[in-house]
């Protein structure tokens, strides 16, 4: 082996040369001071992160106290196209990037909410499992790593929405119920987590399952559009926790099927479309929309590249949103999954396409956004066809950083 031989004499005479010129010693003219170097702009990358111990999708990813996130339920196909529900949770730690599993549920289900409470428990409410509808709650406690069974919701239902209000309560909304194909289920449930126990809270002005439910500054959650029962209702609606009691809002002039509600800092929603809900095969364009709360009206928020049915929208710490993958949509032949990242700025209302995603297409997967800054992108599938299976589910896991 060669080994480097360094004249230490040489060595400290050429830091005092240096320590002199930087100092404007020598008796030479001073030197301009050498400006630093800008940073370089933050390189976006997806990194593979592991692998869940099962693969699913439809399954919920929530963000622990502690910084975990914890991922419950879902389903997956057997080679003979059979579809089964899980049971088994896995946690996710950003700081070893390992999987370890979390007990099992009582039920195992799919289309069902979990909630981070103020206790710094999650509330798993709803779904549906291998029997039918799941009808009661289960509690996870991070601490005991352990799950314990709640007061069961005064309607089972599934597809529904979960939102953690200002008091600490928990607002579920809509869903299906008793495997009806279309939603009949306008009520409302408020859980109280002091009591461990729900109580109505009143109706909503459509029923309506697999919408979006957003928590507002002024309190109010904006609940917009899913697949509703009566198309004539309302597609969108404002329900107030206090009075208990749902008003009609504005619409906006896009597709409402299947998309993602975001809250930007501002306090305006972003509504990124999922698919085409006709067959209009010139209908080619998936467009976003912005509510302002405070004018209840709806502006253009710009056009993506593709359509994304099925995919996740996630804010960022700068403000952007992420919109990950989801289906392209095909008129009347399903949806196959893309890789397309999009990115929207609202400070210009715009979009621009990022790096895709790793590993491939996927829809019905999630994303976390975790406390380093990072986008936890959890499961999924790669198609969905109208007219057969799923394809199988992931196991992979994927970290986007920028």
């Amino acid at each position: 082996m060669r080994i480097l031989k360094i004249n230490l004499s040489m060595l400290i005479a050429s830091l005092a040369v240096t320590m002199v010129a930087a100092c404007g010693g020598g008796g030479g003219p001073l030197s301009a001071p050498i400006a630093n170097p800008p940073n370089p702009p933050p390189q976006v990358a997806w990194n593979i992160t592991g692998s869940l111990q099962t693969a699913r999708y439809g399954h919920t990813t929530t963000l622990l106290a502690d910084g975990r996130a914890l991922v419950v339920g879902g389903s997956y196909l057997t080679e003979n196209s059979q579809t089964i529900y899980l049971a088994n949770v896995e946690l996710y730690d950003p700081a070893t990037k390992v999987w370890t599993p979390a007990g099992t549920l009582t039920n195992a289900r799919i289309g069902h909410t979990a909630t981070l409470l103020p206790s710094g428990k999650v509330l798993v409410a709803g779904g549906r499992g291998q029997t039918g509808d799941a009808t009661s709650i289960e509690l996870y406690d991070p601490a005991a790593n352990a799950w314990t069974v709640g007061g069961g919701l005064i309607t089972p239902r599934f597809d529904h929405t979960a939102t953690l209000l200002s008091n600490g309560k928990v607002l579920v909304a809509g869903g299906y119920r008793g495997g009806a194909s279309y939603p009949d289920w306008a009520g409302v449930e408020l859980y109280d987590p002091a009591i461990n126990a729900w109580k109505a809270g009143g109706t909503l002005l459509a029923a309506r399952a697999q919408h979006t439910a957003t928590l507002l500054p002024n309190g109010r959650v904006l609940l917009i559009a899913g697949a509703r029962q009566t198309p004539a209702a309302p597609a969108v609606e404002l329900y107030d926790p206090i009075a208990n009691t749902s008003t009609a809002a504005a619409t906006p002039t896009l597709e409402l099927n299947l998309g993602s509600a975001t809250l930007l800092s501002s306090g305006s929603v972003l509504y990124v479309t999922g698919s085409q809900s006709t067959s209009d095969a010139s209908r080619t364009f998936a467009t976003a929309a912005l509510y302002d709360p405070v004018t209840n009206s709806w502006t253009h928020a710009g056009t993506l590249s593709t359509w994304h049915d099925g995919h996740t929208a996630t804010r960022l710490g700068n403000g952007t949103v992420l919109v990950v993958g989801g289906g392209a949509n095909s008129v009347r032949q399903g949806n196959t999954a893309t890789d397309i990242v999009e990115l929207y700025d609202p400070t210009t209302n715009s979009w621009s396409v990022t790096k895709a995603l790793v590993q491939g297409p996927r829809l019905l997967h999630t994303s976390t956004l975790l406390s380093n800054g990072s986008v936890l992108v959890v499961g999924g599938t790669s198609s969905a066809l109208s007219l057969g299976p799923l394809a199988p589910p992931s196991a992979a896991a994927a970290l986007y950083t920028n």
